[in-house]
């Protein structure tokens, strides 16, 4: 169930995590990639835990910044 709901989650997180870093001016793809990186390589090696930890610290950074937008303050 865990591989279902990231299936889910993570492609909409990541792609509205680069939009509202995108319009912020904020974007550096090479600091997004090494997190998806570090996420996919605890699955790889089974340890969800671990990579709900990753998944969670990306979830709370797209939250941090959307809300910062949605008030206007992302520049």
């Amino acid at each position: 169930w865990a591989a279902r709901a990231l299936n889910t989650a993570i492609g909409s997180v990541f792609a509205s995590g680069l939009m509202v870093a995108r319009s912020s001016g904020k974007l550096d793809l090479r600091v997004e990639v090494n997190k998806h990186e570090r996420m996919l390589a605890c699955l790889l090696k089974g340890d969800g835990e671990k990579a709900a930890t990753y998944l969670t610290g990306i979830a709370e950074g797209f939250g941090y910044q959307l809300v910062k937008a949605l008030k206007g303050e992302s520049k």
